[in-house]
This record gives C-alpha cells, structure tokens and sequence, in this order.
C-alpha cells in the first residue's frame, strides 16, 4: 500500500495512509501496512488527501437559489459543489418570509440524501437582524422575535429544528436573549452577525451560548482601537467560530491572515457565501428579490453593495494559500475540520479513525482531482 500526503488535523502534511470500513475511516497509519481485509483501498497517486470540504454558508450556485429551488435543483448543486472537493454544505437562506422559508425548508429536507455533496442543513441567515447592518438581505423581511413574522418563523424553526443547524441573528435587536435560549434549546447553533452590537453585548452573547460569528467583519462596524464591537469579541474569544469570506473581494488577504492567526485554524471557517451566480451562465440575476450582478470577481446589487462571492471552496482554500499566505494543510483544515466543528459535525473533517470517510483528493497546487464520499470515489457523471 502507498504511502500519501495526509492533511491532519494538525494542520500539517504527513506521509501516511488511510483504510476504511464501509463509509467510515478505520485506520490511518504513518506507514505502508497492508488493509485489512474488506477494507476499501483507492490509490490517489502523488495527490494530497484531505478531509472532504465543508461550506457552512452558500447561498446557491449554477444559476439555482437555496432560496426558490426545488429538491431536483438542489441535487444539480450537490453534484456540482462535489466536483469541487465539496462533500457537505448548508444552503444558506437569506431573511425572507414564512411562507417562502417553509417551501424551503421542506426542499432542503426533501434533497437530503442527494448524491454528490451531503445536505447537512440548513443555515437560516434570517429576518431577526439589525437592518442598520442589512446588506443585501431584504429590509422588508427584517422584523422582531415578537412581531407577528418572528413568531411565524420561529414555529417554522421550531418545526425543522431537525434540519437546521444554525440561525445568524443580530444580539443586540429587541428578543435576542430570548431567542438565543429557544434556539440553543432546539439544538441549533447561533452565529452573530449582520449587526451593530458593540463589545459588550457581543460577549454577553458569547456566554449565553452563541457560538459562531457570520462572516466576520461583513456586516458589522470594523474594529476600532477603542470600540472592538463584535468583531473584536468575537478575536478576543479562543472558543468563537468565525466565517471569513475567501474571495479576495470581501476581505483583503492580510485581514484573513490576521484573522487565522488570531483564531487558528481551528475555529477560523472558510466560507464562500456564494450565490447562484457561481458556475452559471450570464452576470445579471436575482437574489433575495433584488437584482445583482457579477462585477470586480464578486456578485453586487445595483447599489454597488456586495451581495455574495461567485466562488467554489476549493478556490477558497487557493486564496488562503496563495494570497493569505497560510500553509495548505492549515487553509484545509479551515475548509474542513473547522467548519464540521462549528456546526457541531463531529463526525466528520478530519483524517481520523471512526469519522466519516470523506475525502478531497487535490494536487500539489491544491486543484480538486476527485473526492470520496462514504468510501466510495465519486462520479459525476
């Protein structure tokens, strides 16, 4: 059996190898042994296996919204996210009504069990905002816990609590406590973000449970000597999972160096935020009822104001080698290990024995060759 460059958890390469038992790793090993028998064995030639890729926060691709899409669309973006080294994501749904979050909802759980990359869940960017920090959601679709749409939309969270995996909420809007505790009651994790809450409120939400932070320094006022706001709470807190948008277009590569040096690879999440521009034809498109379009390697609404990336994670995981200047089985482990931490995935993103055998296998300049899902080297066709 050949010996491979083994993205550990770490954050190092090692020469290694890897058997598995059905869908789950069995054994990895720093030398040549021969598999025991029954054992899947796939030779990836002189190729980097690492853990399979993870994006917590893609809001589509291939011209499909998470949004608006049908099960069967949801399958086409499985499939298209697995070429890419991808073998989980959350389809990401920005604030919208109740009624359009049930039809997603029940899409989401409908696609499940796609082929290609797992449906994990989903991550719900929702209405209980700050609209002073609204971005590219919809300002119509902002409202309180206690409005009429909150309490809808909170029974709707309720419902698919089991499909859900993270809320995004702004912690200083009126209900935010409240709500955090019925959501970490549900089992959901809650990441701050598209908000203005300043230091102290962001870390009072940190020990109340929020454990994640929605694309770190989008969204929110930026780091002040004297005022650190949420960004700040969320660099000063080792156990806070950041989301770092990895497009060269939201955050400038030596702000997402900082950034993973402060958090670690650990706890710093690449993230696309990718709309369903990315690998779809033409630059003008819908998202959230408003049109964007691609322009300067981003997508932007009429305004100018970013909307989301266009890019696939794999790309990410370039960006953070080749600009941010992280080593690349660090920038992996961000992509991987990192995100499945914090969404509470502890079955999977990382080369260990008992975890789910998913795979990305990637040349030396970090290209996606193939991926493995369950065991099994995937075919698109």
């Amino acid at each position: 059996m050949k010996l491979y460059s083994l993205a550990m958890p770490d954050g190092t390469l090692v020469r290694g190898s890897v058997t598995t038992d059905g869908a789950r790793i069995a054994a990895v090993t720093a030398e040549s042994n021969v598999p025991r028998a029954g054992n899947a064995c796939i030779d990836i030639g002189g190729n980097i296996l690492s853990p399979g890729l993870i994006d917590t926060h893609i809001h589509g691709a291939c011209g499909f919204d998470a949004a608006t899409t049908a099960p069967h669309e949801l399958r086409t973006v499985s499939i298209h996210l697995a070429a890419h080294g991808v073998t989980g994501w959350l389809p990401t749904l920005a604030a919208c009504p109740p009624a359009k979050l049930r039809a997603a909802l029940e899409s989401i759980r409908s696609a499940q069990n796609a082929d290609g990359a797992q449906i994990l869940g989903a991550h719900i960017e929702s209405g209980f905002i700050n609209p002073a920090r609204a971005g590219a959601q919809p300002r119509e679709n902002i409202f309180t816990p206690e409005s009429l749409p909150g309490r809808q939309t909170l029974a709707l969270i309720e419902e698919f609590a089991a499909v859900i995996k993270t809320v995004t909420l702004a912690p200083e809007i009126e209900g935010a406590a409240g709500l955090i505790k019925k959501l970490l009651a549900l089992g959901i994790r809650v990441s701050a973000g598209h908000s203005d809450a300043d230091y102290d409120t962001a870390t009072a939400a940190f020990k109340s449970g929020v454990t994640r932070v929605t694309h770190l320094f989008n969204a929110m006022p930026p780091l002040h000597q004297r005022n650190p706001g949420l960004a700040g709470a969320a660099l000063a807190d080792a156990n806070v999972f950041t989301e770092i948008v990895c497009d060269g277009a939201h955050l400038h590569p030596a702000v997402v160096k900082t950034t993973a040096l402060a958090k670690g690879f650990t706890h710093a999440v690449a993230i696309t935020d990718a709309l369903n521009a990315g690998a779809a034809e033409g630059d003008s498109f819908e998202f959230a009822g408003k049109t964007a379009r691609v322009e300067g390697g981003c997508a932007r609404l009429e305004d100018g104001t970013i909307a989301g990336s266009i890019i696939t994670l794999d790309q990410a995981v370039r960006f953070l080698a080749d600009k941010a200047d992280i080593a690349p089985a660090q920038a992996l482990a961000m992509a991987s290990l990192a995100p499945a931490a914090s969404i509470g995935c502890g079955d999977r993103g990382a080369i260990t024995a008992g975890l789910r055998a998913d795979f990305a296998v990637l040349s030396e300049n970090l290209e996606v060759r193939g991926v493995i899902i369950g065991g099994r080297l995937f075919d698109r066709a």
